[in-house]
């Protein structure tokens, strides 16, 4: 099945309608104000996979070495992303390249839970636990200043603030400023959403960001990333709800953090971060 990480939904319960309408208006000091910009130099590190047949059907990664790249983009019967695009985030330098990819691996405990609701229909929609995914290169990713390199993980469980997420949207990168939200708030936004037998709590290895200041369109438009101070610590994990009438769910992410032993353990990310 294909992971949409957010689709439309039409709210008909009241009593949702007052969880999506408080959860978003939490925070009355987060100044949202002119807050989308292109994303600078610095988000040179992502990358676009897609399939040969359906080249606009992308999902957005991260260069982590010169052969790897770090994502959530999983593979599905009849799906497997076979190539990713780099040096298109910078929009004024653009130099694409695209890299065959050779090798293909998501976490092996990586499980999905789909929501249940009585209030709205959950088609597509799911949380998830241990969503990372790994993709390599057949060949070696050339580096060029302000145009293609490696983005800095997270080594530390501890998670920052806020953060600014990057999503991909009309054909370029867009960040936003963000909070992240206590795991206590998030779990309580959620907890409807689960059949009792099932309910996905977050803990150290998950943490999520307020809604607040993101638009319909953004939130329909791409899974996201998570960097705070120029360090990646979140991919998107979760495919949640968006509603143009009501808002949206909060946004869901991997804390990178947790997994740096998974991801140094199959790649050569530990050698090539002490270069």
């Amino acid at each position: 099945m294909f992971k949409l990480l957010t689709v439309i939904l039409l709210w008909v319960d009241l009593l949702t309608i007052q969880v999506h309408t408080n959860f978003y208006n939490y925070d009355d000091n987060f100044d949202v104000s002119d807050n989308v910009e292109r994303a600078p130099l610095d988000c040179a590190f992502t990358v676009l996979l897609y399939h040969s047949k359906y080249p606009h059907r992308t999902c957005l990664g991260v260069i982590i070495t010169k052969w790897w790249v770090l994502d959530n983009c999983c593979d599905f019967p009849g799906y497997n992303y076979e190539y990713f695009k780099v040096g298109w985030a910078n929009t004024k330098h653009q130099k694409i390249s695209t890299y065959k990819i050779e090798e293909r691996l998501c976490h092996k405990d990586y499980k999905t839970y789909d929501f249940n609701s009585s209030s709205f229909d959950a088609l597509n929609l799911f949380a998830a636990v241990n969503a990372l995914c790994l993709h390599r290169s057949r060949t070696e990713i050339k580096f060029i200043p302000e145009i293609v390199r490696a983005v800095k993980l997270n080594n530390k469980e501890a998670m920052a603030k806020r953060g600014h997420a990057l999503y991909f949207h009309n054909g370029t990168v867009l960040k936003k400023y963000v909070p992240i939200v206590a795991q206590t708030r998030c779990n309580s936004h959620f907890q409807s959403y689960f059949d009792k037998q099932n309910i996905v709590l977050l803990k150290d290895d998950l943490f999520c960001v307020s809604p607040r200041g993101i638009s319909y369109d953004d939130c329909c438009s791409s899974q996201a990333l998570i960097v705070s101070d120029n360090i990646l610590t979140g991919v998107m994990a979760w495919s949640t709800g968006c509603s143009k009438e009501l808002g949206i769910d909060p946004w869901v992410f991997t804390n990178v953090g947790h997994y740096i032993s998974w991801i140094a353990k199959i790649t050569d990310w530990e050698t090539f971060e002490h270069k």
